[in-house]
């Protein structure tokens, strides 16, 4: 729709038809000074944008048609430059979007980093870096607190609170104080009749997947001595425990999903 003589940068390129659409829009409707307030600023400016682009190019210019002179654009006229209505609401619609700011769109705000004053000082861990204008992630590198070697095989841990139960395989359970992660303290253990692989804490009781020996009930209200409730032998061998109220759900391994009444253990 626009033509243009001689060669230019892409930058170039943009600012001149911006320049074009503000000499377009002014040209055909004076009255948007009325429809759109907020663009006062840039319509006082249409006499010095046309300089702008007479200067760089004298005599020539930006045309609805072809390639000529910079002159007035209206919507009805027998000059065979005249500007067909759509495309000045086109041309209306590009300059109103591209001249939008972000800061007039109700409750946005574009973070540039240069400043702090909607940093969350409390929960933001990241470098919010004002000198550079840039927020930088640190990468995520997990940090050994502490640990406690057991005499078995670790298969599952369950917590409750600050204290940590651990099946650990034929050698029971181990009940174990982390309220000082970097020097847990042993304060109880059982040592189960098959291999604890799977394990669950609900209030004072535990619940252990012990291998072919099904699902065990402890009472642990004093974890220093965990004492036996009950026990149920499953179908086939007991390798993980979930609870849910007085549900027990045992994934028994050939025997697939059990789900058991533990209200009376």
């Amino acid at each position: 729709m626009w033509v243009r003589h001689g060669a230019d940068s892409t930058t170039g390129s943009k600012s001149r038809l911006k320049l074009y659409l503000v000499h377009m829009l002014a040209a055909a409707f004076p009255q948007v000074r009325k429809i759109v307030p907020t663009r006062q600023a840039t319509f006082s400016r249409i006499a010095e944008l046309q300089h702008l682009v007479a200067a760089e190019s004298p005599g020539r210019g930006l045309a609805c048609g072809k390639v000529g002179p910079v002159m007035p654009v209206t919507l009805k006229s027998s000059s065979r430059r005249e500007c067909p209505a759509p495309a000045v609401a086109f041309a209306a619609l590009l300059l109103i979007i591209g001249a939008t700011p972000a800061q007039a769109i109700p409750n946005s705000r574009i973070e540039e980093f240069d400043n702090t004053i909607f940093k969350d000082a409390v929960n933001t861990t990241a470098d919010w870096n004002t000198s550079a204008g840039k927020l930088q992630i640190f990468p995520f590198r997990p940090t050994l607190l502490g640990s406690y070697d057991t005499p078995g095989n670790a298969y599952d841990v369950a917590l409750s609170g600050t204290v940590a139960y651990v099946a650990d395989g034929l050698s029971g359970i181990r009940i174990v104080d982390v309220s000082n992660p970097a020097s847990p303290i042993l304060l109880g253990s059982f040592d189960t009749p098959g291999e604890a692989v799977g394990i669950a804490v609900a209030g004072t009781r535990c619940y252990v997947a012990d291998n072919s020996s099904g699902l065990l009930i402890f009472n642990v209200s004093n974890p220093a001595s965990p004492t036996l409730l009950g026990s149920y032998v499953t179908g086939s061998t007991a390798f993980g425990v979930a609870i849910s109220g007085t549900v027990a759900y045992v994934a028994d391994f050939f025997s697939g999903l059990q789900i058991l009444d533990v209200s009376n253990p």
